[in-house]
């Protein structure tokens, strides 16, 4: 999930840990990360939308979760 909306941010990162979900990798400025060792990764979340652009010059951060759905156990 990517997204500028620190409020859908969170919300998900609080359901991740309630529901025991794996969390894959957790992003919380996707402009001011490294990407060591994930060159594939980078290209895909560098893609900038019209509204990231918009929001980018506003100074807001754009955010990204992965995550599984089931528990860490599975």
């Amino acid at each position: 999930m990517k997204t500028d909306s620190d409020l859908l941010y969170d919300y998900t990162k609080e359901e991740i840990f309630i529901h025991n979900y794996y969390l894959i990798k957790d992003i919380e400025n996707i402009y001011n990360h490294t990407f060591k060792n994930n060159a594939l990764l980078k290209e895909i979340l560098y893609f900038k939308t019209f509204y990231e652009k918009k929001w980018i010059q506003m100074g807001k951060s754009i955010k990204y979760l992965s995550f599984q759905l089931g528990s860490k156990e599975d």
